[in-house]
């Protein structure tokens, strides 16, 4: 408990709304990806009409997965066989979600590429890219030290696991920012990955916190979460993600910080209707 200048009470410190940013508008093009926290954020901009595409190419965790994706598509350069990786008789497509998996290497080529060109053109299009870091903690194949971005579910012993350094993520996305005409939002995800131990995650986010602010504009998730609200009630079940309720104030702040007065009225507009069209009328 602390009191404030004027005498109030506070049981907590709350985050304000951020000042001074540039505002987001409905006209804006929003591409955001990284961690599973991108999904929910993401969630509540499609509810509010925005238009935006939420990890079109899967949930990615690590900053150098997130920059290898979007220089590729930058690069406009499509996956050949030479990028997928075999083992115990399926093909994998490393830099991906566990679903990015065949038998047949060609009708993996095929989707994979398909759902990326996609990728390519939404990337071109975005004016505003949200990058949320998961984790500094990165995987590679053993065997050719290929970047994974999700192992698979395949034996440990087939990668080599280590923590990126701050100027390893700042040397890799400066490389994005660089003539590069797009608005880049950078906040890390208050998810604990209590896999790397309560010690190994603090590292790992504090390596993260250190190489956003080196790279610019960054919203506060991880504060908002752990500085704010502070409290196991404010985590799901699982004690790792935030809750809805979480969500929906980190959202808020969010919305207050970027969106003008008629941008949050066109957002409530967009917000009914997405309610109206869950309602499902009880049959009589």
């Amino acid at each position: 408990m602390s009191q404030s200048p004027d005498g109030e009470i506070r049981f907590r410190t709350a985050i304000e709304p951020l000042t001074g940013r540039t505002a987001l508008s409905h006209s804006n093009h929003i591409l955001m990806v990284g961690s599973c926290f991108t999904d929910r954020i993401g969630a509540e901009l499609e509810k509010d009409g925005f238009d935006v595409a939420v990890n079109p190419m899967g949930i990615l965790f690590n900053p150098a997965s997130l920059a290898d994706m979007l220089t590729r598509a930058a690069e406009n350069r499509l996956y050949t066989k030479s990028d997928l990786t075999f083992y115990d008789g399926i093909w994998h497509a490393l830099q991906y979600e566990s679903s990015r998996r065949d038998e047949d290497p060609e009708r993996l080529l095929e989707t994979l590429n398909a759902d990326f060109a996609k990728f390519i053109d939404t990337y071109r299009k975005a004016d505003t890219v949200i990058a949320t870091f998961g984790t500094a903690f990165v995987y590679r194949w053993l065997s050719d030290g290929r970047l994974v971005g999700n192992c698979h579910k395949l034996p440990a012993t087939e990668f080599v696991r280590t923590r990126m350094s701050v100027d390893e993520i700042v040397s890799l996305w400066q490389k994005q920012l660089i003539n590069n005409n797009k608005r880049f939002i950078f906040t890390v995800s208050p998810v604990r990955h209590l896999a790397d131990g309560l010690h190994g995650n603090q590292l790992s986010k504090a390596t993260l916190l250190l190489a956003t602010e080196k790279l610019g504009e960054y919203f506060p998730s991880y504060e908002i979460i752990n500085d704010d609200l502070r409290d196991y009630r404010f985590y799901d079940t699982d004690l790792k993600h935030p809750s809805p309720l979480a969500i929906e104030y980190i959202y808020n702040i969010f919305a207050k910080t970027y969106f003008t007065k008629p941008t949050l009225n066109t957002a409530a507009t967009h917000r009914r209707e997405w309610l109206r069209r869950q309602h499902r009328p009880i049959l009589q």
